[in-house]
């Protein structure tokens, strides 16, 4: 048990299940040690790694802990290694008496929890070093206020990758509970060359801001990204895939399910008013270019002068600051579906596939099976060749009717977009399919 208890520790931050299942490390940090985590929070394999070996965190230095003294026969030697790990693990006191740097949390753990992680910190001394192993980060939500989906898709996935992928990985973790504090836990593994990929954002949308400081040149600065949740790729963002697409890819579901129907009418648009409406009005000519190439039909459209719409007649709606007051309108903003008196909605989302998962489970596998599709092909990615290496898996599926592609040019802004349900909304509660299934990712594909 001792042995388990070690390894669940120093991987997990907790102990495991049984009757150790209620232990859990728990840490001070900070310059005056106001910061109190516990958990996978300060899981030693964080900085440490999985295999003890150390790397980089951040502008730090991370030592190992495979120290020779663990591998000696003598039992002085090894008692003596117990007190410098005690020392270093409970004060913050280096081999040399000197304290250690404020990124070394101060932990709060009895006898029982040190001596289980000293003797698992043993065996990884006697143990062959791991090479060849990739390391992968993510940062996740530590608010518990935080959107239940976006806590889902993080604890989905890191289960995934923990299950799957196991020892072929050595997965970083970071926590943020606002956006200020996730760009700066990026920052970090920005900084971190041995980090290849950042596989998931906090929240949905967000996206790291590069500034003076982080737009490097060479590997560093171009951190890339895989993210899983449904959000506008930004052309901008050369280092990021992402495998969801957000209102962009909606709306092209949108009119390709209305098109079906009506192939040679013209579909009147608002897109607001200002800067922001006539260029989303202009975005819509490569959205159409897009349409046209994996469809073969060509929307026709033609602009409001204001946000009035037609119980008889289906308007595209793509203003994002004001919700449509009545009429028949495609909404591929990501709202809640309450149209008022009179009011249609056509409304895209995620293809519910041949069983009703929930979507953030199916994020977090299709993430994870990326990147197993990766590391089908090269047994170590780096930052150079990830993006090329995602581009080239080719039509991955979850085995239950949900498939995709992540495209290495994603020139129309679809993400990995591939299927797509339209459903209808009145104002009645009354809920109607529309369109089941239509795939961005296979052209001509419009089931009704």
């Amino acid at each position: 048990m001792a042995a388990l208890l070690g390894q669940a520790l120093f991987e997990q931050g907790v102990g495991p299940s049984g009757a150790e299942q209620g232990l859990m490390l728990s840490a001070r940090t900070g310059a005056e040690g106001a910061w109190v985590l516990r958990g996978t929070a300060v899981a030693c394999a964080n900085c440490h790694g999985l295999d003890a070996n150390g790397g980089g965190e951040g502008f730090q230095r991370i030592p190992g802990l495979r120290w020779s003294e663990w591998s000696s026969t003598d039992p002085a030697i090894r008692a003596t290694a117990l007190t410098r790990l005690r020392r270093a693990v409970l004060d913050g006191i280096g081999a040399d008496g000197r304290a250690l740097s404020q990124a070394m949390p101060r932990f709060d753990l009895d006898e029982r929890g040190l001596q289980a992680l000293a003797e698992h910190v043993g065996r990884l001394a006697t143990a062959a070093p791991v090479v060849g192993v990739p390391t992968l980060a993510m940062i996740g939500l530590r608010d518990a206020a935080a959107p239940a989906v976006e806590r889902a898709v993080h604890e989905g996935l890191q289960q995934c990758l923990t299950q799957r992928l196991g020892p072929r990985i050595r997965l970083v973790l970071r926590e943020a509970r606002t956006p200020a504090e996730a760009q700066v836990a990026w920052r970090e593994l920005d900084a971190n060359p041995e980090v290849v990929a950042l596989l998931a954002p906090p929240w949905r949308g967000w996206r790291p801001e590069r500034d003076a400081t982080t737009a490097r040149s060479g590997p560093l600065g171009e951190l890339p990204s895989l993210f899983p949740l449904v959000a506008d790729p930004d052309p901008r963002q050369t280092a990021a895939q992402w495998l969801f697409g957000g209102a962009q890819a909606r709306t092209a579901a949108l009119v390709m399910a209305w098109m079906a129907a009506n192939p040679s009418e013209v579909l009147p648009v608002w897109a607001g008013r200002g800067s922001d409406g006539d260029a989303r009005w202009a975005a819509l000519g490569a959205m159409g270019d897009a349409v046209f190439r994996d469809a073969g039909l060509r929307p026709r459209w033609s602009r409001l002068a204001g946000p009035r719409g037609q119980a008889n007649r289906a308007g595209l709606w793509l203003d994002p600051d004001a919700l449509p007051a009545g009429g028949w309108w495609l909404m591929p903003w990501p709202v809640a579906p309450e149209p008022g008196t009179g009011s249609l909605w056509w409304m895209a989302q995620p293809y519910p596939g041949k069983s009703q998962r929930a979507l953030a489970q199916r994020w977090a596998d299709a993430t994870c099976t990326t990147v197993q599709a990766v590391l089908a092909q090269t047994t170590v990615p780096t930052r150079r060749n990830w993006m090329g290496l995602v581009g080239s898996t080719g039509r991955l599926n979850d085995g239950q009717g949900w498939a995709w592609r992540v495209p290495g040019n994603d020139s129309a802004a679809f993400g990995a977009a591939s299927s797509w349900s339209v459903v209808e909304f009145g104002a009645a509660d009354a809920v109607r399919l529309v369109t089941p299934l239509v795939d961005l990712s296979n052209p001509g594909l419009l089931s009704r």
